[in-house]
């Protein structure tokens, strides 16, 4: 497995993560909330797509759910 690329939030769009994610790599994006620093980690396995937000488990079947996860977590920059 390849090293994880750390990117700041809104670093990559959507569509970039993803291709990232097709690639094999994972992405893990570092968001604040609330003055708490947290960890989203998005990756594939096998034809599964997953976020990881450290406080839920979210998984999709498809590119275009998880786009529109990264999307509604403000992951990514607006293209």
């Amino acid at each position: 497995m390849t090293e994880p690329i750390r990117v700041s939030r809104k670093e990559f769009s959507s569509d970039e993560v993803i291709e990232r994610l097709d690639e094999g790599q994972r992405v893990i994006v570092t968001v604040e909330m609330l003055g708490v620093r947290r960890d989203v980690t998005l990756r594939k396995t096998n034809d599964e797509y997953v976020c990881d937000t450290g406080l839920k488990l979210l998984s999709y079947a498809d590119s275009a759910g998880m786009k529109s996860c990264i999307e509604r977590l403000r992951l990514a920059s607006v293209e």
